[in-house]
């Protein structure tokens, strides 16, 4: 059973779904778009690492951002700290003793995915959060934009960066980062599902054997970015995610403790974009992907990518065929001839527990909750 996801047209209105101008909120990196700017009325603290005069001259060049600096409003609080710290640090609420509950919502786009310990975050969102609050994120579906060809990130690597209190971009994550880029092969931006391979090529596209740029040494390329590394931060998309990937993820953080009240309340596309809503709620209210065992939601990942990233000049026969072709692969391999034995013993284990009424017989899996 796979879930549909909702589809939207207007991110901004999905974006500020349940809120209201009375309500006391969070906008955590506006830059030059905010969700909930206060010139419209919104009671919102906003948070990011540089402050207005900050963010004009350092993007007093770019094309892209000059047009907009009057969307660019007065950062309340600026900080790199993670999520808690930049708050109780911060000159509104450090006279607070442990400042929490203080927000009816929290609100990021483009943000999440940038995040080298992302359940500290989610962490702090439910500490933060009063009760039945929301954390509504907008995060780019990784096979709509540059990140096309980078894996999806799967729990163990939000668990290794919290147990290892992990706080920026690693020298790997920043190098794939830089060098595993797509676009189309006009320059432009990927944008959409479906795209041809043809069409689509490594921003990065040289191999040294092959072709080299005497102008470029990129032995002195490498050099350089251990040192800028080693003397800062470095910007890097940390993580990536597709809409079942990311619920996969919210339910293994809940099973296992990591996270405790927030749960996935709706989650919608919009564009080369994910729109969730978190709500930190209790008792559980299901979303559709509860009703979705963990094999079906990983499942439900794979078949997404492997969906939106097939050529766009394929027929819906030759995907078939393809698929089918690859599903057979699978079951005459030796790996799976030799553990049928232990698929069928487990088969087997299942059955007589249900059978001594030790174990219960699930048609519909809770999993997310």
């Amino acid at each position: 059973m796979t879930t549909a996801i909702r589809q939207i047209t207007d991110r901004f209105a999905e974006l500020r779904l349940g809120v209201t101008k009375e309500n006391k909120g969070l906008e955590v990196g506006p830059f030059f778009r905010p969700i909930c700017p206060k010139k419209e009325g919104f009671n919102a603290v906003t948070l990011d690492v540089f402050s207005r005069n900050e963010f004009i001259k350092n993007y007093a060049n770019n094309p892209n951002v000059r047009p907009h600096f009057d969307c660019i409003e007065e950062v309340d609080i600026v900080s790199s700290e993670p999520l808690l710290e930049a708050i109780r640090n911060s000159d509104i609420y450090k006279h607070e003793p442990n400042p929490e509950m203080i927000f009816d919502y929290i609100i990021t786009a483009h943000h999440f995915e940038h995040l080298a310990n992302p359940i500290q975050f989610l962490q702090a969102a439910e500490i933060l959060l009063k009760p039945d609050g929301f954390l509504s994120m907008a995060i780019p579906i990784h096979t709509r934009c540059f990140d096309l060809y980078k894996p999806l990130t799967i729990t163990g690597k939000f668990i290794d960066a919290y147990v290892n209190n992990i706080n920026a971009p690693s020298l790997g994550t920043v190098y794939d980062h830089l060098t595993f880029g797509a676009i189309k092969k006009d320059g432009t931006p990927i944008g959409g599902p479906h795209k041809s391979n043809d069409n689509i090529k490594l921003i990065w596209d040289e191999l040294e054997n092959f072709q080299i740029n005497p102008h470029f040494n990129k032995i002195a390329w490498f050099k350089e970015l251990q040192t800028n590394l080693s003397n800062g931060y470095i910007d890097a998309h940390c993580n990536f995610f597709n809409p079942y990937s990311f619920c996969l993820i919210i339910a293994d953080l809940k099973m296992i403790g990591l996270l405790n009240q927030l749960q996935v309340h709706d989650i919608c596309e919009h564009g080369m974009e994910f729109i969730v809503h978190l709500r930190k709620s209790d008792p559980v209210e299901l979303h559709p992907c509860s009703r979705m065992t963990r094999t079906e939601l990983v499942q439900a990942t794979s078949a997404y990518s492997a969906y939106e990233t097939y050529r766009a000049d394929s027929s819906s026969e030759e995907i078939e065929n393809e698929t089918i072709k690859q599903l057979n692969a699978i079951l005459e391999s030796r790996s799976w001839r030799l553990t049928r034995p232990y698929r069928a013993a487990g088969e087997l284990l299942s059955k007589l527990l249900v059978a001594m009424g030790r174990k219960k017989k699930q048609l519909i899996s809770n999993f997310i909750t």
